[in-house]
């Protein structure tokens, strides 16, 4: 949760605050350490491209947190794990694995930041205008208040950053085409197998519960209850009696009959059936 105080703060009381902290005549941690080690010059200067740097990253690093730790939440660890089974060792899992994974993520966290830098306007007018350093925006704003005003110029600036903006999001990669009635489902691991009956794998279960209608399910109390059946009685403790429910349907039309319920379980029961 601390790692996200950043972004509720606005952009100047967070610039302002780095300015009583770093600044080269009333920065605390220059006076101390000037008094502390004799310095007579302030080790450091927020008034810089370096300083703007630093706090622009600062400020936008709760955003890079928030669109990194999913990405990174959604991977599977277990691929990790197998690739450190096989020997590789930590450089190579990251090059090999994690950053392959999460490399979509991390390209649009850059682009995004990026276009939020650009954008950024509280720091470079508190912490470049004072010492002559010029972005984008600070250019844009003195054209516009300078004596006679240069709106042209302003236009090109905010032409150029238009731009710059819309070539990025250009880069984005397109969302890929899926024929008509196709269905799209997300797993962190692909199933081994998309028949029901065969895929005992987690994928595959995951993709059955998404496309398949079952006749019982477990419930949220891992008790029994009825999906495709309207009705579960229980004369013994190994026997089930289900009454289907009528109007069910396939994708072919034909309703849903005792039948079809009787063959799939025999299917279960066959040995030649794998």
């Amino acid at each position: 949760a601390l790692s996200l105080i950043p972004l509720v703060i606005p952009s100047i009381l967070f610039t302002v605050s780095w300015i009583l902290l770093a600044s080269p005549q009333i920065g605390i941690i220059n006076q101390l350490l000037q008094s502390w080690f004799g310095l007579e010059q302030a080790p450091f200067d927020i008034y810089s491209m370096g300083g703007m740097i630093w706090v622009d990253g600062l400020h936008y690093s709760p955003m890079a947190f928030l669109l990194m730790s999913a990405a990174f939440r959604a991977m599977d660890p277990s691929l990790e794990e197998s690739a450190t089974m096989s020997g590789a060792n930590v450089l190579q899992v990251l090059w090999r694995v994690t950053l392959k994974l999460t490399w979509p993520a991390i390209l649009s966290t850059i682009l995004i930041l990026f276009v939020r830098a650009l954008e950024s306007f509280e720091v470079p007018a508190l912490l470049g205008l004072p010492v002559g350093l010029h972005v984008f925006t600070s250019s844009i704003y003195q054209a516009i208040h300078e004596y006679p005003s240069q709106v042209g110029l302003a236009c090109a600036y905010g032409v150029t950053l238009l731009v710059i903006t819309i070539l990025l999001t250009a880069c984005a990669p397109a969302a890929p085409d899926h024929p008509p009635g196709a269905i799209v489902v997300g797993v962190r691991v692909g199933p081994n197998s998309l028949d029901p009956r065969q895929g005992t794998d987690e994928g595959s279960q995951r993709v059955a519960q998404l496309v398949f209608s079952s006749l019982m399910d477990i419930g949220n109390d891992l008790g029994v209850t009825t999906a495709l059946a309207e009705r579960l009685d229980q004369p013994d403790p190994l026997t089930y009696v289900a009454t289907l429910r009528r109007g069910v349907r396939f994708h072919d039309g034909h309703e849903l009959s005792a039948d079809d319920v009787l063959y799939t379980y025999r299917q279960y029961l066959d040995p030649a059936f794998t």
